[in-house]
């Protein structure tokens, strides 16, 4: 892989994408509200992801995979939920 901005969020497997700047900062966001959404309702949840996708965009990260093509694809608005939400 080449030209991994250290603000991607990088999905995929294996060390390099869990060691990656974008992903070490993503988890530690998490770990900020996990206690919270463990603890809320369905909606709740909803409002929290939410906020999520907020602070991400705020610090100019965003969610991308690497394609089959070899070039770098951002994740739609609902994938990136989706993984925000799969990683709670």
């Amino acid at each position: 892989m080449t030209d991994i901005d250290p603000t991607y969020i990088i999905c995929g497997r294996g060390p390099r994408n869990y060691n990656h700047e974008g992903n070490v900062k993503f988890r530690k966001l998490i770990e900020k509200y996990v206690h919270l959404y463990n603890e809320s309702s369905k909606g709740k949840k909803t409002e929290l992801v939410n906020t999520l996708i907020g602070e991400i965009r705020n610090d100019d990260m965003k969610f991308m995979e690497f394609t089959k093509e070899g070039e770098w694809k951002e994740l739609t608005l609902k994938e990136s939920r989706q993984k925000i939400s799969h990683r709670f």
